[in-house]
């Protein structure tokens, strides 16, 4: 069990919503969340590559190519000789897309939008001098507004998968994979359906906590070996019923 780094997570996790929440530091994380705002939105007006970009970056047929990356990712991560064997490599990557759609559906869609229901207007709803791409192209399905954006749920997932994929390959593709992370998390703040602080503080925090609980417990490791030796279960009945089957031909 790793207590050192289990401490200085949560020592982060104390230290961005302590800041969030104080009245007298939340006014220079709402400086940042403004100055932060304007530096990816102001460059949208009358420029119409830029818009298009983020546009179709924040358009739902970009999650799939975003899905697909994921993929080309894990697959590199697969394939890339190490100590480990492949079984192990797809058990660890198996718990890591578990754990990333449990903390999605349970936590930041059913916890904080269901439960605990945190109201906070994006940026377009409070800002009127700035631009609205649904205005600017209206024949393209984009969000850019949301009366409860904190926390934001593509940034849970993108810095999710960046710490996760960071912590198994400790390669140089890991920071390809963090840089990618950074840029999904830019489309709804440019486009004004998050804040900064909604990455760093709301998503920030939720990737702390559940993935230092995941990774400096022996929770990872338990449930990894349980998966894996459900696959190797499952290869091994699938190389009995493969040899049955050759021998029947056989015969």
């Amino acid at each position: 069990m790793k207590i050192k780094t289990l401490f200085i997570c949560h020592l982060c996790i104390a230290f961005l919503l302590g800041t969030f929440l104080w009245p007298v530091t939340k006014v220079y994380w709402d400086l940042l969340d403004l100055f932060f705002f304007r530096l990816l939105n102001d460059p949208l007006e009358n420029n119409k590559l830029l818009q298009y970009f983020w546009a179709f970056s924040n358009h739902k047929a970009a999650d799939w190519i975003e899905d697909i990356v994921f993929f080309i990712f894990f697959y590199l991560y697969v394939s890339t000789p190490s100590e480990k064997n492949k079984l192990r490599k797809v058990a660890e990557l198996s718990f890591c897309v578990l754990l990333i759609a449990f903390i999605i559906f349970f936590i930041n869609k059913t916890f904080f939008r269901e439960q605990v229901r945190i109201l906070r207007d994006s940026p377009t709803l409070l800002i009127d001098q700035c631009v609205r791409l649904s205005y600017e192209i209206p024949w393209l399905s984009i969000k850019d507004t949301s009366p409860k954006c904190f926390p934001a749920d593509h940034a849970t997932t993108a810095l999710l998968f960046a710490f996760t994929y960071s912590f198994l390959m400790r390669h140089r593709l890991s920071i390809l994979a963090c840089l990618y992370s950074i840029y999904l998390c830019l489309p709804r703040m440019a486009t004004g359906a998050h804040w900064l602080s909604d990455v760093l503080v709301g998503s920030g925090t939720i990737a702390l906590f559940f993935l230092s609980w995941a990774y400096c417990t022996p929770v990872h490791q338990n449930i990894v070996d349980y998966l894996e030796r459900f696959l190797r279960l499952f290869q091994l009945n699938e190389n009995s019923l493969t040899n049955k089957s050759s021998a029947v031909k056989k015969k």
